[in-house]
């Protein structure tokens, strides 16, 4: 099991914003660091939450 040190350069959430009538989408950035590489994920979420 991999140790979470805490060490974080950004944090953005968790956020809550009041959007009636408004479809919400998130972006997101994960990069894991290997012993011999790094691996950047990328996720872009679809309209949701709509309401």
């Amino acid at each position: 099991m991999k140790k979470d040190d805490n060490d974080y350069k950004y944090y953005a959430g968790p956020v809550y914003l009041s959007a009636p009538g408004k479809c919400v989408r998130f972006w997101a950035h994960y990069q894991e660091i290997g012993a011999s590489s790094i691996r950047d994920w990328y996720h872009t979420s679809t309209y949701s939450n709509c309401g």
